[in-house]
């Protein structure tokens, strides 16, 4: 394996000149985030269809326009591995959205290897190579970097770009098509642009709060997202998930009381907790910015019934795919198959995989019945034809 290392402006713009001629290009990236915010891109991988591959250094070229324009050509797929944190990392660099992209973790769903293949599985099943992971930890910023490094580095792209055509060729159109839906998913500039009034939508298990609760959760997620990001810290370092989560569920009037939540501890009150007290305040003195949560119209027992052999099914096929089955199918999901409403189940994979089936079974398409000929201790549930 031979790479080139790129390390001022004459040879990126040189190697974007060169690089345009290619309808793909493999690409991986090496950053930081262990007590920032942002992450901080410390290389960018790029391998072409012939195998040549490039190092790209940003913290020694002046200007990335050339690169970012690259990765943002709408005539080259970028081939990326497990690609959110690559695309997350990018597109806050360059505010510009690395795409058309395929992603080879996702198609490993429709080549057996489950939803979450790691990447030196991977390239274990397609290249019949072991990868070196004993530079994973480097410390990508600083420099020189070793040649040991810059291999490690190079290796994944190299490796990247043997195992595309090899998935290509395994996949069907209708399986490629589905994928399509999936890439156009995780391209989404709206994912990866921060916005304080939606981040509260990713704490977990915040299901089941009442108006008030969940506009506290909002209001002081919100808070802390504008903190982290003014001051380019990660978010558990202002207040962590799970110290919002009990504010917002147990409010508090006065600072001293903030003492009593187990999850806040003497730093965190002494440094936020009159800013936070004063979230709370405020938040409760006006119910009229409370979210208006529409009571949700519990299931007739017919719809529990199927929503149950509809989560049996999910996990049947989850264990027969190797996907982990929260990833496939939870029961919000269902629920909104079930419903008519929409749903994860409508499109991409898991539409190929599962979804298609559970909606004609449910439009009584397929048929469910016990196969207990091959394994009599362990029966299997099958969907067939009635009217093959």
């Amino acid at each position: 394996m031979n790479f080139q290392l790129i390390t001022d402006d004459q040879g990126l713009n040189s190697l974007c000149n060169q690089l345009q001629q290619h309808k793909w290009l493999a690409v991986d990236t090496e950053f930081m985030r262990q007590d920032t915010f942002f992450a901080q891109l410390a290389m960018v991988q790029i391998a072409t269809p012939t195998l040549d591959v490039y190092l790209i250094d940003p913290l020694s070229i002046s200007n990335l326009d050339n690169l970012w324009a690259l990765l943002a050509n709408q005539t080259i797929l970028k081939v990326f591995h497990a690609a959110r944190q690559d695309l997350e990392v990018l597109y806050q660099q360059a505010d510009r959205m690395p795409s058309p992209i395929f992603d080879t973790q996702l198609a490993g769903v429709f080549l057996g290897l489950g939803d979450q293949v790691g990447y030196a599985r991977l390239v274990e099943e397609l290249c019949q190579e072991k990868l070196n992971k004993d530079q994973a930890r480097t410390p990508w910023l600083d420099r020189p970097l070793n040649p040991e490094q810059l291999a490690y580095a190079a290796a994944d792209v190299w490796f990247l770009a043997q195992a595309y055509p090899k998935i290509i060729r395994q996949l069907s159109p209708t399986q490629r098509q589905a994928l399509e839906a999936d890439f156009d998913a995780i391209s989404n500039p709206e994912l990866y642009r921060i916005n304080p009034d939606q981040a509260w939508l990713r704490i977990k298990f915040s299901s089941g709060l009442s108006p008030k609760q969940s506009a506290l959760l909002k209001h002081i997620t919100a808070w802390r997202e504008t903190q982290a990001v003014s001051s380019n810290q990660p978010r558990k370092w202002i207040i962590s998930d799970d110290a919002i989560l009990q504010l917002a569920k147990r409010p508090v009037r006065e600072v001293q009381d903030l003492y009593k939540l187990n999850q806040f501890d003497g730093e965190l009150i002494r440094h936020h907790g009159e800013s936070l007290i004063q979230i709370v305040d405020n938040t409760l003195q006006n119910p009229d910015t409370w979210p208006s949560l529409a009571p949700q119209k519990p299931l007739t027992s017919e719809q529990q019934t199927l929503l149950a052999i509809l989560q049996a099914i999910s996990q049947q096929v989850a264990q027969e795919q190797g996907i982990h089955l929260p990833n496939l199918a939870n029961k919000q999901e269902l629920t909104a198959l079930l419903l008519n409403q929409p749903s994860q189940l409508n499109q991409g994979w898991r539409y190929l995989i599962l979804g298609k089936m559970l909606q004609q079974f449910m439009q009584g398409q397929l048929h469910l019945r016990i196969d207990n000929k091959t394994q009599p201790l362990h029966p299997k549930l099958l969907l067939t034809n009635p009217n093959p």
